[in-house]
């Protein structure tokens, strides 16, 4: 079963499937088509997270493809602006929103990299294939 907002997303996991492929490369067609079809709601600029799981051992493991913000620590000043945190997209909201508009809201996605990961690690043509779960 292929879950997704539009349909022509689904349609290209589908046809994944009818292709021979398996779960995880659909789910990575599907991702990528929806990416194109409705960017607003899902694309390579942004995060993923991804559970596969075993039928054949009972295993799963999660993919984290979060975003990576920067290469150094907040600046101190940003604890004085401090509103709460937004679940959303797993930032924390300041005051003066320094963290949401300017040079130190750039977030390196991480949703390619979960993907091509996915697909190498679990993909129909994997060389470590499902069984490789338990390995971080």
């Amino acid at each position: 079963m292929i879950v997704c907002p539009e349909a022509l997303a689904a349609e290209a996991g589908a046809e994944v499937f009818a292709a021979g492929g398996n779960a995880v490369d659909a789910a990575v067609s599907t991702a990528f088509v929806q990416g194109v079809v409705n960017p607003f709601a899902t694309g390579i600029g942004g995060f993923a997270l991804l559970y596969v799981h075993s039928g054949t051992t009972g295993q799963g493991v999660v993919m984290n493809g979060g975003v990576a913000i920067g290469s150094r620590p907040q600046p101190a000043g940003w604890i004085d602006e401090f509103v709460g945190r937004s679940e959303t997209v797993g930032r924390f909201i300041l005051s003066s929103e320094a963290n949401q508009v300017g040079h130190y809201s750039i977030m390196v996605p991480g949703f390619v990299r979960c993907c091509w990961d996915a697909y190498v690690r679990f993909g129909s043509g994997s060389s470590v294939g499902p069984n490789s779960c338990s390995q971080p």
